[in-house]
């Protein structure tokens, strides 16, 4: 599996995934449990994985694959973004609702509207995720990519199996309960 997977990649997406649905215990903190970070940790690797895969598939053209990756990552990162926007501003995260407010309003609406919400302390709480973006993106996940190849090995394989055994164990509960 380490074979196909660019090692730096994976822990890149697996951290800011992992960052990016951590932001769901600020607004449900009974969530902060055992479970619930296993929950957290086994969908960030699944997905993680799942982008891997597809990035390692485009091997043979370099320029697609890292345009891929930097969509995800953009993607990701927009997402967090805007998530620490409506905590901030709001005390929610994105949801049905979000949508259906935007869907109901014009774009000068939209734009003067979220004009008056970037305050300093806006401002100072999307800062703060760049640089935690930047620690990610060149700090950490480099240092992990480092680790030596068994070290990796047993690391993704222990973190791919604690995401079957809950993604399976939560599908067995909902088709059981």
């Amino acid at each position: 599996m380490l074979k196909v997977l660019d090692i730096k990649t994976f822990y890149r997406l697996f951290l800011l995934i992992c960052f990016s649905s951590s932001l769901t215990f600020l607004i449900n903190p009974e969530f902060c449990n055992f479970g619930g970070i296993l929950t957290l940790v086994g969908l960030s690797v699944l997905f993680s994985t799942i982008i891997c895969f597809i990035s390692s598939s485009l091997r043979k053209c370099p320029r697609i694959r890292k345009i891929f990756e930097g969509i995800c990552v953009a993607v990701i990162l927009l997402i967090i973004l805007v998530e620490v926007f409506l905590y901030v501003n709001f005390g929610i995260l994105i949801d049905e609702t979000v949508f259906n407010i935007i869907e109901g309003t014009n774009v000068k609406e939209s734009t003067d509207f979220l004009m008056t919400y970037f305050n300093t302390k806006t401002i100072g709480a999307l800062s703060g995720v760049l640089v935690i973006f930047a620690l990610i993106f060149w700090g950490v996940s480099p240092l992990l990519s480092r680790l030596p190849k068994i070290v990796s090995t047993i690391l993704i394989w222990l973190l791919v199996s604690v995401s079957v055994i809950k993604i399976a164990w939560a599908i067995y509960s909902s088709i059981s309960f």
